[in-house]
Formats: structure tokens, C-alpha cells, sequence
């Protein structure tokens, strides 16, 4: 036995499920939709099937080596777990979520653990070659959410979607802010993800009176007002506060879809500044 394989399984057995991560998958297999009833199998009937008999071995695997994937899943770049995570672990959850709903949560939540991830390693340390696994795996998963979001009927989830993934590309800009290749990437992206929210938003707007674009603009500024409340000392405060400035006076002259806009705008800014801050403890506390 080499000494990679003896240090993986030195690391899956050292760690052990709580009762409540036992109890969690199991519920997870117990929740899981019934077969549907034997019929004559077609052509699209095998790659269906051939999807579920993948699901069904992937989550095989994942609970039969639970305790590795709790391991892996806690990971961070640069150790020993984290490649297993990202090409083992995933990509077989992935294959388990059926229906657009669940896999742009299921993206938008991986996006959300790699800033955690690369807060918890501290960027500065990371070698390039970390930085840019960070890079694609950024971009895999925005790209996941693009090809589900035309799914997507209801124009005011799409663009609660879109306002987080941007906060979150723009999270991940910010934090991996020394200059490379891989950073002008993660510039291009946070572009194509604003231009994709412009669009969303823009479209959302022509289907509302203006009474129902009034009524959004005012849900943005409270939930805006609800992310600075506690930096209210900070440039980022600053520069979001001049931004809802900028709401009203639109609003004073009648222009509700460019009100919504720049509070669209302001509260990316505020999510973003919201996830900047985070200490990347929480994929360890979960």
C-alpha cells in the first residue's frame, strides 16, 4: 500500500458522524422519490434511467464512505481532501438534483463554500495553481446556473438568484484581488454575471405597474438597510448609501425601473460586503 492510499484512509477513519449527520442522511435516502412504474423502455427512457443508475450509485458511494465525504466536504486548498471533494463529492451530489430548483441552490450553495473555503486558507497563502482551481470551479458553477435559469418561470426568483451569485462573484474577485491570469478571469465572469442581472431585471421591471415597481424598490431598501446595519462605519456603507441616494432621486422623478436597478445594484454591493466578511469557520461548524 502507497502512502497516499495509507493517508486517505488514515483521515476517513479519524473522523466520525454525529448522530444528527446520520440521522440527516438518512432521512436524505428515505425522502427519496419511488420508482416511477414499469413501462416499454425507449430510447429516452435509457438515458433516464441510465441517470437515475448513476444517481443511485453515486449516493451509494457517498453514504458508504460517509465519514471520508464529511472530511472531504470540510476541506480547504491545499488539503489532502479537498481534490477528492471536488472531483469525487460533488460531482456525484450533482448528478442527484433533478429539477432546475435544486440545481441552482445546489451551485449557488457551492459558490458560497468556495469563498468560504479560500476565507479559511486566507488568499494571500494560496499558490497559483490554488487560485486557479478556485477560478474554475467559480466559473463551472455560475455556468451551471446560467443553463438552469431559462427554466426559471418566476422573473422575482431569478433575479434574487442573480443578486446572490453576483454578490458572490464579486466576494470571490475581491478576495483573490492579486494580480494573475486567473483574476482577470474571475473579471470577466463578475461582468457576464452583471450584464445577465441587468437583462433579468430589466425584464422583470416591464412586466410590473408602477405601483408593483414602487412596492419592489422599497422591499430592496429594506432588505439593503438590513445588511449595513451593522457597518455603517464601513467605505463599502459609504458607497452603497450614495446609491440609495441615487433610488430616490429616481424615484422622485418617476423612473421606477431605474430605481430598481441601482437598489439592485446597491444590494449586490451590501451581500457582497456581507459575504467579504465572513471568516470561513462556518464550513467547519456546520
Amino acid at each position: 500500500m502507497d502512502d497516499f492510499e495509507t493517508q486517505f484512509q488514515k483521515e476517513g477513519r479519524e473522523v466520525h458522524l454525529l448522530r444528527s449527520e446520520k440521522e440527516a442522511i438518512k432521512q436524505r435516502i428515505l425522502t427519496m422519490p419511488e420508482p416511477a412504474p414499469a413501462r416499454y423502455v425507449t430510447y429516452f427512457d435509457s438515458l433516464y434511467s441510465g441517470r437515475m443508475a448513476t444517481a443511485a450509485l453515486g449516493l451509494l458511494i457517498i453514504v458508504g464512505s460517509a465519514p471520508l465525504t464529511y472530511a472531504a466536504q470540510r476541506s480547504v486548498p491545499g488539503d489532502f481532501l479537498h481534490g477528492f471533494e471536488l472531483s469525487v463529492v460533488e460531482p456525484l451530489e450533482e448528478v442527484v438534483q433533478f429539477t432546475f430548483h435544486t440545481r441552482i441552490a445546489y451551485a449557488t450553495n457551492r459558490l458560497e463554500e468556495r469563498l468560504q473555503e479560500v476565507q479559511a486558507t486566507t488568499a494571500a497563502h494560496m499558490t497559483p495553481e490554488e487560485v486557479a482551481t478556485v477560478t474554475e470551479n467559480v466559473q463551472k458553477h455560475v455556468q451551471d446556473i446560467f443553463e438552469a435559469l431559462p427554466q426559471e418561470t418566476d422573473k422575482k426568483d431569478m433575479v434574487d438568484n442573480l443578486i446572490k451569485v453576483s454578490a458572490l462573484v464579486n466576494a470571490h474577485e475581491d478576495l483573490l484581488s492579486q494580480p494573475s491570469p486567473e483574476v482577470s478571469d474571475m473579471e470577466d465572469l463578475n461582468d457576464a454575471v452583471t450584464a445577465e442581472l441587468l437583462d433579468q431585471v430589466q425584464e422583470y421591471a416591464l412586466d410590473k405597474t408602477q405601483s408593483e415597481l414602487l412596492q419592489a424598490v422599497k422591499d430592496e431598501i429594506v432588505e439593503i438597510a438590513d445588511l449595513v446595519e451593522d457597518d455603517r462605519n464601513s467605505s463599502d456603507t459609504d458607497a452603497i448609501t450614495e446609491r440609495l441616494v441615487t433610488v430616490q432621486e429616481e424615484v422622485g422623478e418617476g423612473n421606477l425601473g431605474e430605481a430598481l436597478q441601482e437598489a439592485v445594484d446597491a444590494k449586490v454591493q451590501a451581500l457582497a460586503q456581507d459575504y467579504a466578511e465572513g471568516s470561513g469557520e462556518e464550513i467547519f461548524n456546520e
